[in-house]
């Protein structure tokens, strides 16, 4: 049987259609998917391993098996891979329109409760919401609003420098990480990725856009979601331009052990290879200080840690992240490609309160140990598996119906259905206060399960 049938599509109502006399395999362009070679596509695959090597399985796709897509198939055949008319939309956590309209069990003046947003459960610092309070009772809010922000974040960055013991030329700040990581792809540009799966579908997003080849590695169920030394053998077979890694992993939550993160760094360096490390849930982790590559970034020319405000202190909306490296001329770079102002006022006055907060932080740590536990020990108990997590999320395994029935109960996990290497029936769930989580809990128990 040759390689085609990896991906046959079992879901096609006139599969098989017929067979080849002389292979005894099934040749039908429905049968095999013509998209097959497109890293993303409009259907659901997923990423398996196959005698040592990841293939993606499109078993329960039947995008090109409906006849209302036959045009859309044609259309993208003729387009080129990176035709952004094409892409996909990247489904994200907090993108509240997937439960209106939903059929709900509760009433409509319910609130919803969020988990698929994986942000600080105490929400953003009080001395944070203090400081605008009194800002906006002030003459303050007309400087802060009346007035160009410091496109520089001199304030801000010296802040940083401090809290991270390092230099401030080597931090740029931006509206979130999520420019940053654009404007690092856009700097850099590079040619081919190295990318594990699952893995921020943001990482794969920025690299598409600018039509960079993106090279899968798996991270398998087996080796729990873990990153292992076979990554610095990847890189070497590979030879990628660029490597995003995230520590810990989203929606894993497995950090990376340090000593494999330096000696990836040697080998990027070695080879050539800029490494992209993403801290934005390290924050999370105790010790997280001793885990992090802060205070080694200015011995790296090819490494750029990314960081934000958005997860640890709670401000998704005020959209502000930073970055650290030792190479000048990439900061230069992302600096002169970054919009004029990028970081609004507020988001620096805001970023510069927070950097000040130590007893939150360590409040942080206590409640998302511990509800996490409480959290994992509670799914596991409805007969979820739940995968070890060091983060303020989790990922569990359920049925594929549990999403729609957690949200006609006024309750959203975040579906995992769209991150390579995972499925429908894997879920993301942020740890929540001590009421929030006992909500899901008690509604788990109530849907009808397969």
């Amino acid at each position: 049987m040759d390689s085609a049938c990896f991906f046959q599509n079992t879901a096609c109502p006139a599969f098989p259609c017929h067979s080849c006399a002389d292979t005894g395999s099934f040749n039908c362009l429905f049968c095999y998917c013509p998209l097959y070679g497109r890293v993303q596509c409009p259907g659901k695959p997923r990423y398996i391993q196959k005698n040592g090597r990841l293939i993606k399985s499109c078993i329960e796709c039947d995008f090109p098996h409906r006849k209302e897509n036959y045009e859309r198939v044609i259309r993208l055949l003729k387009a080129a891979p990176q035709d952004h008319a094409e892409m996909p939309l990247f489904h994200h956590g907090g993108e509240l329109s997937a439960w209106k309209g939903k059929k709900c069990s509760l009433p409509d003046n319910q609130p919803l409760i969020d988990f698929s947003v994986s942000c600080n459960p105490l929400g953003a610092p009080a001395a944070v919401r203090q400081a605008f309070s009194d800002t906006v009772c002030s003459d303050g809010w007309h400087s802060l609003a009346e007035s160009y922000p410091d496109s520089e974040c001199s304030t801000l960055r010296h802040a940083l420098a401090a809290r991270y013991r390092i230099a401030e030329g080597q931090i740029l700040c931006g509206n979130g990480a999520s420019e940053l990581l654009i404007l690092a792809v856009q700097a850099l540009s590079p040619k081919k990725a190295l990318l594990p799966v699952p893995s921020f579908s943001g990482y794969e997003r920025a690299l598409r856009a600018f039509g960079i080849q993106v090279v899968p590695y798996l991270l398998t169920e087996e080796n729990s979601f873990l990153l292992t030394e076979d990554f610095i053998q990847a890189i070497r077979r590979h030879t990628p331009d660029i490597v995003f890694l995230c520590t810990p992993n989203n929606p894993t939550g497995r950090c990376i052990d340090r000593g494999l993160l330096l000696r990836i760094a040697d080998i990027c360096e070695e080879t050539g290879t800029f490494l992209i490390l993403d801290e934005c849930f390290l924050g999370f982790v105790p010790d997280s200080f001793r885990l992090s590559l802060r205070n080694v970034a200015a011995s790296y020319k090819r490494l750029l840690m990314l960081d934000a405000f958005t997860k640890l202190y709670g401000l998704p909306g005020l959209r502000l992240g930073f970055c650290i490296s030792g190479n000048d001329r990439l900061l230069q770079s992302m600096r002169i490609l970054q919009p004029e102002w990028s970081v609004s006022s507020f988001a620096q006055y805001a970023g510069t309160v927070c950097l000040s907060e130590q007893t939150y932080l360590e409040q942080t740590l206590t409640t998302v140990q511990t509800e996490r536990m409480h959290l994992a020990h509670g799914l596991e108990l409805a007969g979820f598996k739940v995968y070890e997590s060091q983060a303020n999320f989790m990922l569990f395994k359920a049925y594929p119906d549990l999403y729609d029935q957690l949200l006609a109960r006024h309750i959203c996990v975040r579906s995992c259905h769209d991150f390579a290497g995972l499925g429908p029936e894997y879920f993301r769930a942020a740890v929540h206060t001590r009421k929030d989580n006992d909500a899901l809990l008690a509604a788990v128990k109530e849907c009808p399960g397969v």
